[in-house]
């Protein structure tokens, strides 16, 4: 139970270092050969999002560190490939539809597909261009 997990941590906490108060870096530690160093976060992060807390008591993200991707090749060798970044690929211009547009799948839980090669590319293709000079417009969305 929570309640056990707690009072063993606790009771490891004391042994170990003699107070419950004891800073992140100096039990969570990467170390390599002789060097020893203190280190942030720990695992199965995926969804890591910064918040501040609304007068309502709610918790609102307002940042995060989730991009997420997943490649897979089936026996055959054929890759495929999704991906999700919490907010969206365009999370400074607050007036571009990239702005927002991955959240309601991050909120749900889910990954959106990524486009591996030139014909599935150009098939989502919304504009095309080169530093220093814009080329094309297209119709298509890639929402």
């Amino acid at each position: 139970t929570l309640h056990n997990a707690l009072r063993e941590t606790a009771a490891m906490l004391l042994e170990k270092h003699g107070l419950l108060e004891v800073k992140w870096g100096d039990l969570n530690r990467l170390q390599r050969g002789r060097v020893t160093l203190p280190l942030a976060g720990a695992p199965d992060v995926l969804r890591a999002i910064y918040h501040r807390r609304e007068s309502d008591g709610r918790l609102q993200a307002i940042a995060g560190d989730s991009f997420i991707l997943l490649a897979e090749w089936d026996p055959s060798g054929r890759l495929t490939s999704k991906s999700l970044h919490q907010f969206g690929s365009a999370t400074l211009d607050s007036t571009s539809a990239h702005f927002a547009d991955q959240a309601p799948l991050f909120a749900r839980h889910r990954l959106k597909p990524v486009w591996l090669d030139e014909d599935s590319i150009r098939a989502h293709l919304e504009e095309e261009y080169w530093p220093g000079r814009r080329t094309s417009q297209h119709t298509n969305s890639a929402r």
